[in-house]
């Protein structure tokens, strides 16, 4: 007949013979139910409810909907009333050399599926650089690709806009996160790091501006299709 020979760990282990009689083997038979738990069994308990609520905890974080070469950015946010979901993301790489910078596009998502992306409708273009550029650079980089595949006439009639946004840039470094954002009625604000660098007022500069990633003629035609969700 068995016999308990320990209590472990709130264990009750029980020596039973083998066949051929050889070495008795310990067995756990149950755990036990009656007494305070050792210490071992405490530490067993707490760390099992420590591991369920991490798995808990895990659950509720809200997960980036995309990444683009491993920068996370989110599924929508709501910005000014507006709430803005990604469309696609990319990376820009100069002449395949060099990074620029990881991209995601957003679109009003009360829009109608295919609209023009020019339209006047809420929209964000946000980016993460890879690279340290100096304010200068920006303005030059504004200037040769701002208005795009648009009619000079509409960059022209702009200008005084256009010359807001450039007096507001700064120094960017790898690891900034960049941002233009319109809404309607209110005009395109210019951020960095969620700190807001100018609001320029008007739908025309906006046009002309996000011409330079979506518009008919843009910088990267591959580019433009990924931002859009179309590759």
């Amino acid at each position: 007949m068995n016999n308990v020979v320990r209590r472990s760990g709130g264990l009750v282990v029980r020596k039973s013979p083998s066949p051929m009689n050889g070495p008795r083997v310990g067995t756990v038979f149950a755990l036990r139910t009656s007494g305070p738990p050792d210490f071992r069994t405490a530490a067993l308990i707490a760390a099992c409810r420590g591991l369920t609520l991490l798995a808990l905890c895990a659950c509720c974080l809200p997960l980036a909907a995309l990444e683009v070469k491993g920068t996370p950015f989110p599924d929508q946010q709501v910005i000014g009333g507006a709430t803005l979901k990604v469309a696609g993301g990319a990376r820009l790489n100069w002449k395949w050399v060099f990074t620029i910078y990881d991209a995601a596009f957003y679109l009003d998502a009360t829009a109608k599926a295919g609209v023009d992306p020019l339209s006047d409708v809420a929209k964000r273009y946000e980016l993460v650089y890879r690279r340290t550029f100096t304010a200068a650079e920006c303005v030059e980089a504004t200037d040769k690709t701002i208005g795009r595949g648009l009619p000079a006439s509409e960059k022209a009639a702009v200008a005084a806009e256009i010359a807001t946004l450039n007096a507001a840039y700064v120094e960017v470094k790898d690891g900034d996160r960049f941002a233009y954002t319109y809404l309607p009625g209110v005009g395109t604000t210019m951020s960095v790091n969620d700190r807001t660098l100018v609001t320029v007022p008007g739908a025309q500069l906006a046009r002309v501006l996000f011409a330079i990633w979506v518009g008919p003629d843009p910088v990267d035609s591959d580019f433009c299709d990924r931002l859009l969700g179309r590759n």
